[in-house]
């Protein structure tokens, strides 16, 4: 297990089925290196929009920095302490496959894996490059020996062929451009795919008109080229009041479950995937990890989305000071307004109100809410990912575009 975590630095969903405990990353302010995209003078600030949205939707839930115990009301507790998203660092073959096909929605495809040696359907990377090798986006040919070598460093060149291709397979259509980099000849094994993925925007070259082609990418790179993959990827977008069903049963689903659950379960992550996970995706649910973790804020996450508190046997404790719990009423959704729609994401904004009710002898009156919440269709069913911080409404609307 060890092994295998120091391996999985993208955290996708292969890799949030394994974390030892909840997984707590869908929050971008979660990571614990957040300020190297996010402060004004960070070196990745750069990437800062596609870094935050890439969490958000969970395509990458960041790397595992291990764990730490702590007694809290009476007993001991283990929780992993916060993640890195680590943007300088590299990026293998088999991460990248592994968010290019959950992007795609392969996820749950089960179909053979076929072509590299060194690949096999039991590997946690397995499904997903099997996914990829039967629509064509990797070609095991191009490959020394037919072997992928998943934990090499995937290069620039890689990534721009893999998505150019992901891209026209999903009918996005082709640019009809030629690429024109100092360093990249016609005659480069992947100068098409290059074209195609620079004609559409998703991949970029360098100030001094080379691309460098055989450079490694980095996490930063590879989340920038994926959200603007992703963003293309809008052909047959969902209408946002079509969504806004999705959101009431996930509030109703939320409403059922505080009320029938008065003591803290043991298996509390397991509980909360099997009672919430047909409207919230199952990586999402990982992160409700109360408890607090070590230099993470105990109101990041779903968290703090199901009311920013625990239940123990002699009620639910707030964990936020400035919180009347209204949260534990029914819900009513009154709007659901788009920001972004794509064919298997999308960020909406919604308003909602609490039904006023009585908690603890306190009379919790009436409140209009409102938030920006991500969404991704999960298999043939829309499922609610993080809700990003409101900070995300200051910047109105037309967010992606």
């Amino acid at each position: 297990m060890l092994k295998r975590l120091a391996v999985l630095c993208v955290a996708v969903l292969a890799v949030a089925v394994v974390l030892p405990g909840p997984a707590f990353a869908f929050n971008p302010e979660a990571m614990v290196d957040c300020d190297l995209w996010q402060k004004e003078d960070g070196p990745f600030r750069w990437a800062a929009q596609d870094i935050n949205d890439a969490i958000s939707f969970e395509v990458f839930l960041g790397c595992p920095t291990g764990t730490h115990t702590f007694e809290w009301l009476g007993k001991e507790w283990t929780r992993p302490k916060g993640p890195e998203f680590r943007p300088g660092g590299e990026i293998t073959r088999a991460e990248f496959a592994t968010a290019l096909a959950r992007v795609l929605g392969h996820e749950g495809w089960a179909g053979p894996v076929e072509g590299f040696s060194d690949v096999k359907a039991e590997d946690w990377f397995g499904p997903y490059v099997g996914a990829l090798v039967s629509r064509g986006v990797v070609v095991p040919a191009e490959y020394p020996d037919e072997k992928l070598v998943p934990g090499a460093p995937i290069t620039r060149a890689e990534i721009a062929a893999w998505v150019a291709r992901a891209g026209l397979a999903e009918g996005i259509e082709d640019p009809g451009t030629q690429a024109a980099f100092l360093d990249l000849p016609p005659d480069h094994r992947y100068f098409r795919e290059i074209s195609v993925a620079t004609g559409l925007g998703i991949v970029r070259g360098h100030p001094d008109m080379t691309f460098r082609p055989e450079e490694k990418a980095t996490r930063a790179e590879a989340a920038a080229m994926m959200m603007r993959l992703v963003r293309k990827l809008d052909g047959n977008p969902p209408k946002a009041e079509d969504l806004k069903p999705v959101v009431q049963e996930a509030f109703d689903a939320v409403s059922a479950f505080l009320k029938e659950h008065t003591g803290w379960p043991e298996d509390g992550p397991a509980t909360f995937k099997r009672e919430l996970g047909q409207w919230y995706t199952a990586p999402n649910l990982e992160w409700y990890g109360y408890p607090g973790m070590e230099g993470v804020p105990v109101t990041r996450g779903l968290g703090n989305f199901l009311g920013g508190g625990v239940s123990i046997p002699s009620g639910f404790v707030n964990l936020r000071v400035d919180d009347r719990m209204l949260w534990y009423g029914t819900m009513w959704v009154e709007s659901v307004e788009p920001v972004w729609l794509g064919d298997r994401w999308a960020v909406v904004k919604v308003v909602w109100v609490n039904e006023p009710h009585t908690y603890d002898g306190a009379n919790l009156g009436q409140v209009r809410w409102e938030g920006v919440f991500c969404l991704r269709l999960d298999g043939d069913r829309w499922k609610l990912c993080d809700e990003p911080e409101a900070r995300l409404l200051q910047r109105g609307f037309g967010l992606h575009k």
